[in-house]
C-alpha cells in the first residue's frame, strides 16, 4: 500500500538516519487518519484555537504511539513541528532517562498547556531523573514548564496513592503553591481538592 503525506516535506536535520526519516513519515500518515470531526467540533465550542490542530482523540494518539518504541530521535521530529497530536504523540516516544536539561529546552516549545499536561502525566511522571526535573523546574517562570511540572506531581501522586492528608515534597512545591498566572491556578486547582486546607 502506497502512503500519501499529508503534511509538506519535512527538511530533516543533519545526521537523522533513514530509517528515522521512514518512521517519522510513517507516523506523520498514521497520526493524520485519526482525525475526528466531532473532536474538531468539540474543540471549536470551547472557543480554543484549532489552528495547527487536525482534531485527533487522545487515545488514537495513545494507540498510534503503543505501536512504536522509544526513539527520542523520532519523537524530537514530531514535537518540532508544534502541532497538538504530533507531540503529544512524542512525549509516548521520548526516552524515559532524557536529560534534565534536554527536558527543560523542549517544554518551552510545547504548543499548549493541553500539550504540557499530557507530557507531565503521561512521560514526565514516569522519569527516573523527575526529582531532579522538579528541582530544576521550581524556579522557572516559563508557564509551559511550570504547567508540566504540576501534571507531573499530581500524576506521581496518583502513582504514590498518596492519602489527603499527606502531600509529598513535590505536590507542596507545585501543586499547593499559588501561582500568579491564572492558567497555572486554575491547572493546580483542580488537583488541591483531595488535600485538607
Amino acid at each position: 500500500m502506497h502512503e500519501i503525506l499529508p503534511h509538506r516535506a519535512k527538511d530533516f536535520p543533519a545526521g537523522v538516519n533513514p530509517v528515522d526519516k521512514a518512521l517519522y513519515l510513517q507516523l506523520k500518515c498514521r497520526i493524520y487518519r485519526q482525525q475526528s470531526g466531532g473532536t474538531l467540533d468539540s474543540i471549536a465550542g470551547l472557543g480554543v484555537s484549532m489552528s495547527g490542530q487536525i482534531g485527533a482523540p487522545l487515545m488514537a494518539l495513545k494507540q498510534v504511539a503503543s505501536k512504536y518504541q522509544r526513539n527520542s530521535v523520532v519523537a524530537r521530529l514530531l514535537w518540532d513541528d508544534s502541532r497538538r497530536e504530533e507531540q503529544i504523540v512524542a512525549t509516548l516516544l521520548f526516552a524515559d532517562d532524557m536529560e534534565v536539561d534536554d527536558v527543560l529546552r523542549l517544554l518551552p516549545l510545547a504548543c499548549s498547556i493541553e500539550v504540557c499536561e499530557y507530557a507531565g502525566s503521561q512521560w514526565l511522571a514516569a522519569m527516573s531523573s523527575v526529582d531532579r526535573l522538579f528541582e530544576a523546574a521550581f524556579d522557572s517562570s516559563d508557564e509551559k514548564v511550570l504547567a508540566t511540572m504540576i501534571a507531573a506531581a499530581a500524576r506521581r501522586e496518583m502513582m504514590a496513592g498518596r492519602g489527603a492528608c499527606a502531600p509529598s515534597p513535590m505536590a507542596k512545591k507545585y501543586i499547593l503553591r499559588r501561582y500568579e498566572s491564572g492558567v497555572l491556578e486554575a491547572l493546580a486547582e483542580r488537583y488541591r481538592f483531595k488535600y485538607e486546607r
